[in-house]
């Protein structure tokens, strides 16, 4: 072929993939648009099925406490149903407090209001509310604090409470009898560690990539404790991370886990987080 042939062959070419390309680019475009639809829609149903079901549950449990409260002289039997409804019923209340959560931190409006405070008091009332069950549960719990005192952090309390209660309550319910937990804090010259260690059942290594997930489960947390949403330590993750924290664990199957969250320590002028967790 002679060079004019050659060229504009390759300028139909060209045009040719300058086509397929502006196509494939408009049906990405549509694909694209259609599921950030499905996923408000999505979050809109989480959230109004949410509220629904949160508002009836809360008076039926309410209901239930006042039965177990006043209702003296009750048949063992019966308070026993009545106390397996109780808990089956807070259970799904947390539930959808979860998915609450998770809807409105996907949605970027999830707000913490942070102040500096001590964080001693948090911690051990913490411990001092998982004591009992850890008792319960036929598992030693115990409470390790550094000799300085701790430092006063940025922190919105009731936020960083679920931090420190999803991190606890997965070591008790998953550390079989007789076995021993650890709640200890340590301080670095910029951020306070706060770990939880347990002597439980582990975590498979090839699942270790997962850990942080929406609905994750291990499988052997499934066959262990059958109950559970697989949803707190995602939350934990995403509430430590706007308070400029970090999460993470190590683990051994069959061995136990250790959890750890840290929190920065304020430097001199260090300003309030915004809902997002930015300074």
């Amino acid at each position: 072929k002679s060079v004019k042939q050659r060229t504009k062959s390759l300028r139909e070419l060209n045009d040719e993939l300058e086509s397929r390309v502006l196509a494939r680019t408009e049906e990405l475009a549509k694909a694209n648009l259609h599921l950030r639809e499905m996923d408000k829609v999505k979050s809109e149903f989480i959230s109004v099925a949410a509220h629904q079901l949160r508002t009836p549950l809360t008076g039926i449990r309410w209901a239930l406490e006042i039965l177990l409260d006043e209702q003296e002289g009750m048949p063992e039997k019966q308070r026993k149903i009545l106390s397996q409804t109780l808990d089956a019923t807070t259970h799904v209340i947390n539930l959808v407090g979860e998915l609450l959560d998770i809807n409105r931190i996907e949605e970027g409006q999830y707000e913490i209001r942070p102040s500096l405070q001590p964080i001693s008091p948090i911690v051990e009332e913490i411990f001092g509310n998982y004591k009992s069950m850890a008792t319960s549960h036929k598992v030693d719990f115990k409470l390790a604090l550094p000799k300085i005192p701790l430092p006063d952090l940025l922190v919105d309390r009731e936020k960083i409470t679920i931090v420190f209660d999803n991190l606890v309550d997965n070591a008790i319910k998953y550390t079989p009898e007789g076995g021993s937990i650890e709640f200890k804090v340590d301080v670095g010259p910029k951020e306070v560690v706060f770990r939880v260690r347990d002597t439980g059942i582990g975590i498979p290594g090839d699942q270790f990539h997962r850990v942080f997930s929406k609905f994750y489960r291990s499988s052997n947390a499934i066959h262990f404790k059958t109950d559970g949403t697989g949803l707190g330590l995602y939350v934990a993750k995403q509430i430590t991370e706007m308070h400029h924290g970090t999460v993470g664990f190590t683990s051994v199957e069959g061995k136990g886990s250790e959890f750890f969250c840290t929190l920065p320590i304020p430097t001199s002028g260090s300003g309030t987080l915004s809902k997002s967790g930015s300074v």
